[in-house]
């Protein structure tokens, strides 16, 4: 596990514990070093280090995001199985459909952009991270390009239409880390624990200086 992502995750699961302990038991345990290679193989590139350490650390969350949202505003991490399953139902869904709207791209044409290129067609080489449940992905673009592991968003309607939000792996969680152990922010929103335990972020409210279990920050 490279020293940043280890460093943010001991602090990300320490808080949790403390405050968020139905979040916390909905982590899984880490992944395997084979599971980790076979996600590389399917998305066709190397991993980057610290998506390996995420995955060394965690494989998701058995109950993402029902038990909570890890990473704001409104994600679950997802095992590497179903990321993967996920993965393979939007490439085998574009390629079925490959010549009938020239929105999209070929699957060179997607897969051969630099990372970060938006899009609706959805390339072999994003690796899903995390759900909203709501038809809304975190990926990383591993295609490559300055912006090689940049943390993403994908709609199922609209496809990748904004930005990364991160510009890599290590980046977000940190972010998550310092927001939690500060009462500070990550990606806008501001750490929240509800009534049964769980993780969620809100909007920052100008008032308040802590989190509260059970209540609007």
């Amino acid at each position: 596990m490279t020293t940043d992502v280890a460093s943010s995750w001991d602090r990300i699961i320490t808080w949790l514990h403390a405050h968020a302990p139905t979040t916390a038991a909905a982590v899984n345990p880490p992944a395997t070093d084979e599971a980790i290679d076979d996600a590389a193989w399917t998305v066709g590139v190397p991993l980057p280090a610290d998506i390996r350490a995420l995955y060394r650390a965690a494989d998701g969350m058995w109950d993402a995001p029902t038990a909570g949202c890890l990473i704001p505003p409104v994600y679950g991490l997802y095992p590497l199985e179903e990321a993967l399953c996920f993965q393979r139902v939007r490439v085998n869904a574009f390629a079925e459909r490959d010549g009938s709207d020239e929105r999209w791209g070929t699957a060179e044409e997607v897969d051969g952009a630099p990372a970060g290129t938006l899009g609706v067609r959805w390339s072999q080489h994003w690796l899903p991270l995390a759900t909203s449940g709501l038809g809304i992905v975190l990926f990383a673009d591993l295609r490559y390009g300055r912006l090689r592991g940049s943390v993403m968003t994908y709609d199922r309607i609209e496809g990748a239409d904004a930005p990364p939000v991160w510009p890599t792996v290590s980046a977000m969680l940190a972010d998550i880390a310092d927001a939690l152990d500060h009462d500070g922010t990550a990606a806008g929103h501001r750490p929240y624990v509800d009534e049964e335990a769980r993780l969620d972020w809100r909007w920052p409210a100008p008032t308040s200086t802590r989190t509260h279990r059970g209540s609007e920050p």
